[in-house]
């Protein structure tokens, strides 16, 4: 089984960003904002313009619950080095506790743009995370893997069409968020992937990533953060240096929209990459995100 005959580095790219790196800036940002209205500012409107506009209306806000769910719909295109992909994902996440989550992820593949009969179900991803020092809810800039905690990649998908890592996967995590004021703030994080056996290169992966994020949160439902990261082959011995963006914003008071632009310093996993393959491969997230 060789890296390029069964799998685009596309595909692999598509799986291994959806584990958890530095996200819990957000939650910080927003707690931070939500405990500063209700202590000097009890009649600040919402976390976005949707209500705003009900308590402008006459509609108190201060009765609604936070929501506990959510589900997020997300389509993934990558730009690899051999080859394009359209990814689907559905997410779903639930809010356990004040303290905790967790989160189901649904991909559906196509793993090259330009051959087709090899779409389909991928590898479904599980995780857990939580956050002791927070109240968290299940609101758009709050990621379905912040804190600690850890996240499970089962083979589900087909790894002969490019769909599956052909091995279970499991992504520790561990990070914290440090404000600067009420509107910024930095989260470090640092995660490990380990694949219980070989995947689809024909190599164990081991991966080891830190990033550090830097967020900004207002307080109508307005986020926008960049995360800069370095993961570290340990099989390839082998550095990788990855670099994100994310925008998004509330809609109405139950929806809202984001995209993540993400460039990534290619790397074989689990082998030395050719110098004539040196470069970035690019990819697009656009995601609609619903809760309840």
């Amino acid at each position: 089984m060789t890296f390029h005959s069964i799998s685009s580095r596309a595909f692999l790219l598509s799986t291994i960003l959806l584990f958890p790196l530095a996200n819990s800036s957000l939650v910080m940002a927003m707690q931070t904002n939500d405990n500063s209205r209700d202590t000097e500012q009890t009649e600040q409107p919402s976390d976005n313009q949707a209500v705003k506009d009900e308590s402008a209306n006459g509609q108190s806000s201060t009765d609604d619950q936070a929501p506990n769910h959510r589900i997020d719909f997300t389509a993934i295109f990558i730009n690899g080095i051999t080859t394009e992909s359209l990814d689907g994902l559905v997410t779903y996440t639930h809010n356990v506790d004040d303290n905790s989550n967790v989160s189901l992820s649904l991909p559906y593949k196509d793993p090259d743009l330009n051959k087709g009969g090899d779409s389909g179900v991928g590898d479904i991803i599980f995780a857990y995370s939580f956050v002791p020092s927070l109240i968290i809810d299940s609101n758009p800039w709050i990621p379905n893997t912040l804190g600690s905690g850890v996240a499970i990649l089962a083979p589900t998908g087909e790894a002969k069409y490019g769909r599956s890592l052909d091995t279970w996967i499991v992504a520790p995590f561990l990070g914290y968020a440090f404000p600067i004021n009420e509107h910024f703030f930095i989260a470090p994080q640092v995660s490990y992937i380990h694949s219980i056996g070989k995947i689809i290169t024909g190599n164990k992966l081991k991966l080891v990533a830190a990033e550090v994020g830097f967020s900004f949160i207002d307080f109508y439902g307005f986020w926008a953060s960049y995360y800069p990261a370095l993961t570290r082959d340990l099989v390839s011995e082998e550095w990788s240096m990855n670099h994100r963006v994310s925008i998004g914003t509330m809609i109405t008071k139950h929806s809202g929209i984001s995209i993540d632009i993400t460039r990534v310093e290619r790397f074989n996993f689990g082998s030395p990459l050719p110098k004539q393959q040196s470069g970035f491969d690019e990819q697009i997230d656009l995601n609609i995100h619903f809760t309840f």
